[in-house]
């Protein structure tokens, strides 16, 4: 589906899942690996959401390709979350 979407001209791809409720609150980037699977696949840029809670989170994802992220969750809960990343 990843590679129609590329074809068809679409800009991003965010990965998320369904029952993102069953991940603990201790479970980090619990979608890593349907992201960095689908970025080796296209060249459309791949956003990651989904219990990124720290910067090493993002360095690790960031060794895995990717180089987006969504972070609603962590902002809704503190607006500063990305300043306690530095």
């Amino acid at each position: 589906m990843g590679q129609q979407l590329a074809k068809a001209g679409i800009d991003a791809i965010e990965v998320s899942g369904e029952k993102w409720y069953a991940h603990g609150r201790t479970e980090r980037h619990y979608y890593l690996d349907a992201a960095a699977d689908l970025q080796a696949e296209i060249a459309v840029p791949v956003i990651l959401t989904g219990g990124l809670r720290s910067k090493a989170d993002l360095v690790e994802s960031g060794r895995r390709g990717i180089q987006f992220f969504g972070f609603a969750r962590p902002l809704m809960q503190d607006p500063a979350f990305l300043a306690t990343l530095q």
